[in-house]
C-alpha cells in the first residue's frame, strides 16, 4: 500500500500493474473480510468452478477473464 496517488509520477507502480494485468485479460480479486474456511467459486460466464480457502481470498486471487470478455462475474459460496 502506498500513500502516493496512482496517477502521480512518484507512484510505485500499482496503476501500471493493473493495466498490465488487464491487457493480459486478468485481474486480482481480494475480499479481506471472509471468515475462515473453504469457499467454492464459479464463473457466471464460463461456468468454471474452483475451491479456495479464506486466506487466499483475503490475500488476493488472480482471475483470468473468459475468452472474448473483458469482465468476469464470480459467484462465491461457503463450502460445506
Amino acid at each position: 500500500m502506498s500513500n502516493v496517488d496512482d496517477q502521480s509520477s512518484e507512484a510505485a507502480g500499482p496503476l501500471q500493474a493493473r493495466q498490465l494485468l488487464y491487457a493480459r485479460g486478468m485481474a486480482i480479486v481480494a475480499i479481506p473480510v471472509f471468515l475462515e474456511g473453504r469457499y467454492s467459486l464459479q464463473s457466471v460466464i464460463s461456468r468454471k468452478q474452483f475451491t479456495v480457502n479464506a486466506g487466499k481470498l483475503q490475500r488476493g486471487l488472480q482471475v483470468q477473464f473468459p475468452d472474448k470478455h473483458n469482465i468476469e462475474i464470480i459467484e462465491v459460496r461457503k463450502s460445506e
